[in-house]
């Protein structure tokens, strides 16, 4: 093995990453992974990724309730970047009076 390449047929050929989901409640696996340039570009992924899955907890008004976080892999399954999302909600002072619209919105 030539670094995080392998030769095949005379050419060096793209390293494989993996992009691990835990959301806490729920791990997801990526079994197949992606052939990409370089650990930068798994980094790019990584971010876009946990951004995907974060926004998408906010398009439903649901706050992370824990830290999503993005695991990536190399070839040889071992990990090589983490990236965390974190969400924390800190009322200062006296909590204001919900009107009934907000309060239906945060339990949809």
């Amino acid at each position: 093995m030539l670094g995080a390449y392998t030769l095949l047929q005379g050419k060096a050929a793209m390293p494989r990453f993996y992009f691990d989901v835990d959301l806490g409640s729920e791990y997801i696996a990526d079994e197949d992974g992606h052939d990409l340039d370089s650990l930068d570009e798994a980094e790019l992924v990584a971010i876009n990724t946990a951004k995907d899955f974060a926004g998408a907890y906010l398009l439903k008004n649901v706050p992370l309730s824990q830290n999503l976080v993005v695991e990536v892999r190399n070839d040889d399954h071992r990990q090589v970047l983490t990236v965390v999302v974190t969400m924390k909600i800190d009322l200062t002072g006296p909590a204001p009076r919900r009107n009934s619209w907000q309060a239906r919105q945060l339990s949809a």
